[in-house]
């Protein structure tokens, strides 16, 4: 996995717009230093990084883990999330995440990265 700088937000966001409707990916993100991806032959193949990330509270969010469509279920969105979690290892020592309960293929992968259920949760979007 590369590290994603902020000059690759247009890929990024093409990336996620094509392979993960509804994300939640915005440019600024990348400035956390917390974003990697993945590649074949120059074309990104998987992204991710965090949501939230506090150096002084030493904590980390992942979020925006996506794997393009047409290359799941062969262990990237694991290698993708391992690089993750270790370029965060210097910066949280407590990293969490979310993930739809209908995501069985997700939560796999993160159960096999030592990631365990610790809450359920409902999520709204309010508008004014």
């Amino acid at each position: 996995a590369k590290p994603l700088q902020p000059q690759d937000a247009e890929k990024v966001h093409l990336f996620f717009n094509q392979n993960y409707p509804g994300h939640w990916f915005e440019s600024r993100m990348l400035q956390t230093g917390a974003y990697y991806g993945l590649y074949a032959e120059q074309e990104l193949i998987a992204a991710g990084g965090v949501h939230v990330l506090s150096e002084v509270y030493s904590i980390a969010a992942l979020g925006n883990i996506a794997v393009h469509q047409a290359c799941r279920g062969q262990g990237l969105g694991q290698k993708l999330t391992q690089a993750i979690c270790a370029g965060l290892s210097t910066k949280a020592q407590i990293i969490g995440l979310n993930v739809h309960e209908n995501n069985q293929a997700a939560i796999k992968c993160y159960q096999n990265l030592g990631f365990q259920p610790h809450a359920t949760y409902r999520e709204w979007l309010i508008e004014s």
